[in-house]
């Protein structure tokens, strides 16, 4: 299910105008007003997966309102019959109450200040929202095809678009003002897989085989214990030809005389280390050390500003707008370095393969929306496209 397509199903055209004819709506953009709610309330909803106790509590909560949510068909006709209309308020009003706790206050303030539609209009459309959204998931809910694992990645296969759909300055806002900046980094979802038979087999086949494979288990395991305690037997007897021949004694329990192997031992957080070794491959030095070149520069007081750096560890996924998660880390060295020193001023420019101008515009956004997330204001950052180029961004100096 596309959220998105099935939002603008609901919430079409004629609904907007029937809206605006209900409210006598003259200032602002309504359509803004209730994209802007969608928006937010979808982050949230993403958001909350991020953290499995969360995820469980929202799909309880979904589930939970599906049962009292029932729009009509035509979702523009509930502005032609109060009672339905009311009905829809009070239910959305306990849906953002339960799901959004934190978000109600800050989530008007921020949409009607966007939008400049009142905040009484706007709170009209948020209880709309909410009912919509948890009406996209009832028809799943009830024919008992949802659950947990299915709502975590349907939601986080919509990170990535959402990103690419909210509009530049909403995002500037949404992030510091709900703090939604969790979106910023890359958090891959990989859904359970189920198990199956092999292809091929009759299940009897299977059986046996499994009974067979147990078996054969159990005698490799026994096998195995009897030659561990041979091996260890003649280890323990080398031990003892070793130090008796080496001291004359048996002493083992003087560490002084005890030979010490330069052998790191193998603790919880070694193995942590080694893991990770193995599944982020370390960047090459001359990437490693392009932050620490542009450091020194910035602090160089002799040097004067206007230089830019080719930042290769400040690296996009590819085809995408958001980084690498290594490069997060370094944007936020580049977040702490401009806090240090307030007179830094930086314009990042962002390439891609196709060059299209849009899409690396939303990169360098990217990029800056981190920075402001760390409390950098948005006026020392300009963000740009670069044409055709590389996955990575350029930095230049303004000021320093």
């Amino acid at each position: 299910m596309n959220l998105f397509e099935s939002f603008d199903e609901i919430v079409n055209d004629e609904f907007i105008e029937k809206f605006k004819s209900y409210t006598s709506t003259t200032h602002g953009d309504l359509n803004v007003t209730v994209k802007g709610v969608f928006y937010t309330l979808l982050a949230g909803m993403i958001r909350k997966t991020y953290s499995d106790m969360s995820a469980g509590m929202l799909f309880n909560q979904i589930e939970e309102n599906a049962k009292r949510v029932n729009l009509p068909a035509n979702l523009a006709s509930i502005f032609s019959q109060d009672s339905v209309l009311k009905k829809i308020e009070v239910d959305g009003s306990k849906i953002i109450s339960q799901v959004f706790p934190a978000y109600k206050s800050p989530l008007l303030s921020m949409i009607s200040t966007y939008s400049g539609v009142s905040k009484a209009t706007t709170t009209v459309a948020s209880d709309i929202v909410a009912n919509v959204i948890i009406s996209m998931f009832k028809k799943d809910i009830e024919s008992g095809k949802w659950d947990k694992d299915q709502m975590i990645s349907l939601l986080r296969q919509h990170h990535e678009p959402l990103l690419n759909a909210i509009p530049e300055p909403l995002l500037e806002k949404m992030i510091p003002s709900l703090g939604l900046h969790d979106l910023m980094t890359v958090r891959p979802y990989v859904p359970k897989k189920e198990k199956s038979e092999p292809v091929g087999k009759t299940r009897e086949e299977t059986v046996q085989a499994v009974e067979y494979a147990d078996t054969t288990s159990e005698s490799s395991s026994s096998n195995g214990w009897l030659i561990g305690i041979i091996i260890g037997i003649l280890a323990i007897g080398g031990s003892l030809y070793y130090y008796y021949t080496q001291n004359g004694n048996l002493n083992f329990f003087s560490k002084k005389e005890v030979p010490v192997e330069s052998v790191e031992p193998l603790t919880e957080e070694t193995g942590m280390k080694d893991s990770l070794a193995t599944e982020v491959q370390a960047p090459a030095p001359a990437v490693a050390d392009d932050f620490t070149g542009f450091k020194a520069y910035v602090l160089n007081a002799a040097e004067p500003a206007g230089k830019e750096f080719d930042l290769k560890s400040v690296k996009f996924v590819t085809d995408s707008i958001s980084l690498q998660p290594a490069s997060v880390a370094v944007v936020d060295s580049i977040a702490t370095l401009m806090g240090n020193n307030p007179q830094l001023q930086i314009k990042i420019t962002a390439f891609s393969g196709s060059g299209e101008k849009a899409f690396n515009n939303k990169r360098a956004f990217f990029v800056k929306r981190i920075l402001t997330a760390k409390g950098i204001a948005a006026i020392k950052i300009d963000a740009v496209s670069g044409g055709i180029g590389e996955d990575f961004a350029k930095v230049k100096v303004i000021s320093k």
